[in-house]
């Protein structure tokens, strides 16, 4: 039936991780949220945004700021994220 969405893992049931810069982590979520001012690294983040995320690579989120989408990776040199786990 293809791809299918869990509505409780969109609003954060699944649990999630708190990840503080400098730090690079591999896992499995559908959301990145910015609790604060957040910086990302060189190689930024893995996701399924579009063919290439390295538009993101060394960029500054804003505070609340969220990035939808399946991501696989994050490198944050400064702030803190909540990574949303997929299931």
């Amino acid at each position: 039936m293809g791809n299918s969405v869990d509505v409780r893992n969109l609003t954060g049931l699944a649990g999630g991780e708190v990840i503080t810069g400098p730090r690079t982590v591999t896992g499995d979520w559908n959301a990145i949220f910015c609790i604060d001012a957040v910086t990302l690294g060189a190689s930024g983040i893995s996701s399924n945004l579009d063919q290439s995320t390295s538009s993101l690579n060394s960029k500054v989120l804003q505070p609340n700021a969220t990035i939808f989408g399946r991501t696989s990776q994050i490198e944050v040199t400064s702030g803190t994220v909540i990574a949303y786990t997929t299931s």
